[in-house]
């Protein structure tokens, strides 16, 4: 496994080459991951891999369905540990690896996914905090998806959103709330942020707006969300940008969705 480092101003790189060069980098240093000590046998091949943003940590995953957290340090010249700083066993091989930092920036947390029987697909939550004396994945949340194939999946902050079937799902992992919206386009790609969901399709790009979420398991999270706007019947005006992309806007108008019971908060005195 090489790693690549890169230095200089992005706009000079673009400035001089076209858009099939790669950027050049100035120094390579050569990775051999190895399995932890305590477990016999070699790693084998990566089939996943994620550099953390600052590009001292990368987390993999390889063929024996095993999720490893790699320093790579910062140096060009020092040489890498080939051992993990941790490691985590899945029941199968992962299909999807996600990276986002915390937001106290201290940790990061991995979403993965992996298929599993009958149509269902398992997703995790880790959190790891590789600057500690002992780091180790700690799981934060589960979900269990019934699809056939998830066909695009984004990760912000505390949300998880997935895309398969025409169905868009927006799940915050923390609240363990979620909520799933219908749409009309076969998505390829999709962004999620706080508020929207921004989604590619081959026509352009779609902005849904995400409708409020409801805690996993009650009705209200289980209903399947019809906008309001556009009617399945009608074409939204899209909107160019960017040249020759085009976007459409769903507002986060929803109709026939269940009342939501008044919930009872206690305070800290009660």
């Amino acid at each position: 496994m090489l790693q690549r480092h890169l230095r200089g101003s992005s706009r000079k790189y673009r400035s001089n080459g076209g858009d099939d060069e790669q950027i050049p980098a100035f120094c390579t240093r050569i990775f051999h991951p190895r399995l932890p000590k305590s477990v016999a046998g070699s790693y084998g091949e990566t089939d996943l891999m994620r550099l953390i943003p600052g590009g001292r940590y990368l987390v993999t995953a390889n063929g024996s369905a095993r999720i490893s957290v790699w320093d790579l340090g910062y140096s060009p010249v020092a040489i890498i540990n080939p051992y993990p700083l941790t490691s985590v066993v899945l029941p199968f091989l992962a299909s999807h690896l996600l990276i986002e930092p915390t937001k106290n920036q201290e940790g990061f947390r991995i979403v993965t996914l992996y298929p599993i029987a009958n149509n269902l697909v398992d997703v995790l939550v880790y959190e790891i905090y590789p600057a500690a004396a002992n780091p180790s994945f700690k799981q934060v949340a589960h979900r269990r998806i019934n699809s056939v194939e998830i066909q695009a999946v984004a990760l912000h902050l505390d949300r998880f959103a997935y895309y398969c079937d025409f169905l868009l799902t927006i799940w915050d992992f923390v609240e363990d709330t979620s909520a799933t919206v219908h749409l009309y386009q076969p998505l390829t790609n999709i962004t999620v942020s706080p508020t929207t969901v921004i989604g590619r399709h081959e026509n352009g790009i779609i902005v849904v707006d995400i409708p409020p979420l409801h805690p996993r398991g009650t009705p209200a999270a289980d209903a399947v969300v019809e906008p309001i706007t556009p009617p399945p019947n009608d074409q939204p005006r899209p909107r160019r940008l960017w040249g020759s992309i085009r976007a459409t806007h769903h507002p986060g108008r929803l109709a026939h969705l269940p009342p939501t019971p008044p919930s009872s908060s206690t305070s800290l005195g009660s």
